[in-house]
């Protein structure tokens, strides 16, 4: 039977506060708590609810056939937890103690890590399964670094940590390969972006998009499996229900289970038996994912700032200051700094510059924290 892997893929992000510099040393509360909070809020409501409904629902019927794969970030867990949300965790479990939904692990900040801090990396990548292990009592094999970035270098680091697989979302990558011990598995993104950016695209020539065109897609796709990475935002917030996106998301599932040609299966499932290698991927330039979060000059500037503090920030031993300075790491705090565009419809601060300017403030504060913090220990000794 022909394997159908489907990942979705759960994150969300701190707002700043408007961080004066003002407020520096005197206010290290950086974020918009409240903000944060009702945008949680209404992405829980409108988005990761109705689908852990869908799932709960198809699980009553095809409790055996049921197998999704779900990666949610360590800054999303927390968030469920502290914004009251415990059902959605208890929702989750229990899919995951059916045998209907399995966990891939990424790195706990969903930062770029990988890049600039090996170390860093490492103890998020640990962090983020040792909290899936204690949430959900299972054991993760399979790997998902942020944005889906990859290379031999990360392939490495991986395979040596003891996961079997990674998953990859790059048009340039073959669409499998094996990497020592690891195999790799990538997005169809050309068929998974016609439901993730094409799905209301009145100029998409398949225009609507139902269960019955993209079912019929799926079927008459040759390839020996076919493997599908959404993000979670897709359903219920890019698209709103009034979209039909629900529907479409419960047919095609129900559809792909009551197909005797195919199955749904967990990524850790997945095999790499040809022998085929993975091409070499030594670095990341001229890729343009990455450029979304460093190609300009205010993005290299906040990530050279932030990372040149890690080594204080560890060695104050603060978890308090440490805690807020593995925050300023995520990934979307870089985006919101992108320049390359004349469109900032989507920049939670009107503008990138401002994203720079509350993140700048929030870096220097910290660093009014790390002397506090020494002064206050040579107080004590």
């Amino acid at each position: 039977m022909k394997k159908i892997y489907i990942n979705f893929n759960i994150d969300e992000s701190y707002f700043f506060k408007h961080y004066r510099v003002f407020d520096i040393g005197n206010n290290s509360d950086y974020f918009d708590i409240e903000r944060t909070r009702n945008s949680f809020k209404d992405f829980v409501e409108k988005s990761i609810r109705p689908m852990l409904n869908i799932f709960s629902d198809i699980s009553l019927t095809h409790k055996d056939k049921l197998k999704l794969n779900i990666s949610i970030t360590g800054v999303c867990l927390d968030m469920l937890e502290m914004f009251d949300f415990e059902d959605v965790i208890k929702d989750l479990k229990k899919l995951c103690d059916k045998g209907c939904i399995d966990f891939i692990v990424s790195n706990y900040y969903d930062s770029l890590s990988f890049i600039y801090s090996k170390e860093d990396f490492l103890y998020q990548v640990k962090k983020h399964e040792k909290k899936i292990k204690s949430t959900f009592d299972c054991t993760p094999i399979a790997f998902k670094n942020t944005r889906f970035f990859y290379n031999d270098e990360i392939a490495n680091i991986v395979n040596s940590l003891g996961y079997n697989v990674i998953l990859t979302d790059n048009k340039e990558l073959q669409r499998y390969g094996k990497k020592l011990n690891l195999s790799v598995i990538n997005n169809d993104s050309d068929i998974s972006d016609l439901i993730s950016v094409h799905f209301n695209d009145k100029q998409n020539p398949i225009w609507p998009i139902n269960s019955e065109k993209f079912f019929k897609i799926i079927k008459q796709d040759t390839k020996e499996f076919t493997s599908l990475f959404f993000d979670t935002k897709t359903f219920g917030i890019k698209f709103t229900n009034s979209t039909g996106i629900f529907d479409f998301l419960r047919n095609i599932i129900i559809s792909i289970l009551d197909d005797k040609e195919l199955e749904l299966s967990f990524i850790k499932e997945f095999t790499v038996n040809d022998g085929k290698e993975m091409i070499n991927i030594k670095n990341y330039k001229g890729s343009k994912d990455i450029l979304n979060f460093n190609s300009n000059q205010i993005q290299q500037s906040a990530i050279r700032e932030l990372y040149i503090l890690e080594k204080q920030i560890i060695a104050t031993e603060n978890q308090n200051i440490i805690r807020r300075w593995r925050y300023l790491t995520h990934n979307s705090n870089f985006y919101d700094m992108m320049t390359n565009t004349e469109d900032f419809k989507e920049n939670k601060y009107e503008n990138p510059y401002n994203a720079y300017i509350y993140f700048m403030n929030a870096l220097n504060d910290l660093i009014v924290n790390i002397k506090l913090n020494e002064k206050l220990k040579i107080k004590n000794n």
